[in-house]
């Protein structure tokens, strides 16, 4: 799939099939996320791939009343040293770009318990937990939203 067809066909994926993903696919979003840029390459984030059943439930259950992450067979869980969640949203956009690529669905999620999911998850203390991203195949595609039109987002100067 070339970029930008990759970039307009990608959509936040609310309803999952309950299909495992394959390790070579899961291998590739690691890799796009390793490859991700950050400040000086210092590269202040750690992930945690969740995929156990009993994990993603209790995840679930902190993420407030998103019934949908729980159908979700992978939960990513992106953590970054504080104040460093911006280079942790480039890592993200790599990740969801190379799960559209793959066929694979996802979604961010910035409303939830952070402080329950660091327990269920055992986050050091000095890492925040900046978002968690379901990811699966997708059970139903979401129709295309009208999105503003370039001239109102980008001003030449």
């Amino acid at each position: 799939m070339e970029f930008m067809e990759c970039v307009c066909k990608r959509r936040a994926i609310r309803g999952y099939k309950p299909d495992a993903i394959d390790g070579e696919v899961l291998a590739q979003l690691f890799e796009a996320v390793r490859l991700a840029p950050s400040g000086m390459n210092t590269q202040p984030y750690h992930f945690y791939c969740v995929t156990d059943a009993l994990k993603r439930a209790e995840i679930a259950e902190k993420a407030c009343h998103q019934e949908f992450v729980g159908t979700a067979p992978v939960i990513f869980a992106a953590t970054c040293q504080k104040g460093r969640s911006f280079d942790t949203a480039l890592a993200i956009e790599n990740l969801l770009l190379a799960a559209a690529a793959n066929g694979v669905g996802s979604c961010c999620i910035g409303w939830f318990d952070k402080e329950k999911v660091r327990e269920i998850l055992t986050v050091p203390e000095e890492m925040e937990i900046a978002l968690l991203v379901t990811l699966g195949y997708a059970d139903g595609q979401p129709e295309e939203k009208e999105r503003k039109s370039v001239c109102e987002l980008v001003t030449l100067v």
